[in-house]
């Protein structure tokens, strides 16, 4: 199921720009892009909408689906903001995907040692983003 998450802004200031990728990108550009991120329309013109769009991608925390979308927004150094993003379900198909291996590998990481552990998660869920994009994007050469 989901779970419920409000977001309740109390702002008094600016907000005049943002830093992703070593890069400053100012409010209206990132109105912009903030349209195109969640998937929906601008609430308002102000800031504090583009603050509370803002805290809304950056917390991500035990959604798959949200740590996916972060990770295709700021793993990537894309070095601009205006490119094209992919459906939504792209998101929630490769977040479904995570989750379960997320819940398979579980019983594993309970027998190794924290190092170990962090080794073998990063290791399968590459696998995981690897298979996908196989099944999914794979184009041969030949």
């Amino acid at each position: 199921g989901y779970a419920r998450m409000e977001l309740y802004v109390c702002h008094n200031g600016d907000f005049e720009f943002f830093r992703i990728w070593d890069q400053y990108f100012e409010l209206e550009s990132l109105q912009t892009w903030l349209e195109k991120v969640p998937y929906t329309d601008r609430p308002s013109n102000v800031d504090s909408a583009a603050v509370a769009c803002m805290l809304d991608i950056i917390r991500c925390q035990g959604v798959w689906f949200l740590a996916v979308r972060f990770g295709y927004l700021f793993g990537i150094e894309w070095g601009r903001i205006e490119h094209e993003m992919p459906p939504r379900s792209f998101f929630e198909k490769l977040g479904a995907l995570f989750e379960e291996t997320w819940v398979r590998i579980q019983p594993v990481l309970k027998t190794l040692g924290s190092k170990k552990a962090k080794e073998y998660m990063v290791m399968e869920m590459q696998g995981t983003f690897l298979g996908y994009f196989e099944k999914h994007f794979y184009c041969p050469l030949f």
